[in-house]
């Protein structure tokens, strides 16, 4: 989407009767979603569910909350293009999940990676995640925050919409649109502790020309993450590839983010943007994109690159 039409559909977004008209679409998809799930019971005690999704034409179940109703959307594959580009590109290492959820992309890239770092706050989601690492012994998963600093935070637990939860205390919706706005409105508050993933990645791998694949989800708290990269000791000694959410309504300060991103492409990163949307993906080019054409006004994944995962 060019930027000229991405600043209209965002002046039209303003309007009260487009909010209604865009909520009962999205409150549609969602039952639509919800209707075409087909699930197992993996532990009715618990309420556990097995959420089935195929990446490539290959079968993968995970288990989820079965009051989350974000765990639905897993079985559309929504995620599908993100997780098939990694599979493709990146180079055997260590990968950082970064905001795991359930471990979708986690499950999938161990096959791939020598070893996987999942964290998850959200401790009705972590049961789960800990389920579905179990039987891969390569995969390594922690109920923690990543962050900028060790200690403890307060997170809000989105029971009913694990897609949800940060360290970033964003406000509530003031009002309800669709069914998402509504589920998203609960909240479980609670004290987590937080890791410093510079500090992380040097106790964990101490070596210089390690391969390090990160990809970070943690609903707006991606400016302080990435900084904190940026003084990892190895940056410029390892190779290493960082993708992260870049939604609009994420960044409250675009130019502290701009800022990062150029410190990275003066560390000889390179960048390549990819699309939020499955739609879109049919016209993407596996091609680099120089910074200055990157938008941060819209919603993509964008990828940070030390070394050639093209060549």
């Amino acid at each position: 989407m060019t930027f000229i039409k991405l600043k209209i559909k965002n002046f039209f977004k303003k309007f009260e009767t487009v909010k209604i008209l865009l909520g009962l679409k999205n409150t549609k998809k969602m039952f639509d979603l919800i209707n075409k799930s087909k699930f197992n019971y993996y532990d009715e005690d618990k309420n556990q569910i097995l959420i089935n999704f195929k990446v490539d034409d290959k079968n993968y179940e995970l288990i989820t909350n079965k009051f989350d109703f974000r765990s639905h959307k897993i079985s559309s594959g929504r995620q599908n293009h993100k997780i098939l580009f990694l599979v493709k590109y990146l180079k055997k290492g260590y990968f950082f999940d970064i905001g795991s959820n359930y471990g979708e992309f986690s499950i999938v890239l161990q096959k791939t990676q020598n070893t996987v770092y999942a964290f998850e706050p959200n401790r009705y989601v972590f049961d789960c995640l800990k389920e579905n690492s179990k039987n891969f012994i390569n995969m390594k998963v922690f109920n923690k925050a990543i962050s900028d600093i060790e200690g403890e935070t307060l997170i809000k637990n989105k029971f009913l919409n694990s897609g949800g939860t940060s360290i970033e205390h964003k406000k509530l919706h003031k009002k309800i649109y669709s069914f998402q706005d509504f589920i998203s409105s609960f909240n479980l508050p609670e004290i987590v502790k937080t890791i410093e993933i510079k500090r992380f990645m040097e106790n964990e791998l101490n070596n210089e020309n390690e391969i390090i694949n990160i990809k970070i989800d943690v609903e707006g708290h991606e400016t302080s993450i990435l900084e904190n990269i940026l003084s990892y000791k190895n940056l410029t000694k390892n190779k290493i590839f960082i993708m992260y959410e870049s939604f609009n309504h994420h960044i409250s300060d675009k130019n502290k983010m701009l800022n990062i991103l150029k410190e990275f492409e003066q560390k000889n990163f390179l960048f390549v943007k990819i699309p939020s949307q499955i739609v879109d993906y049919d016209k993407f080019k596996h091609e680099y994109t120089p910074l200055d054409k990157i938008n941060l006004d819209e919603d993509c994944e964008i990828c940070l690159t030390n070394y050639d995962i093209f060549g």
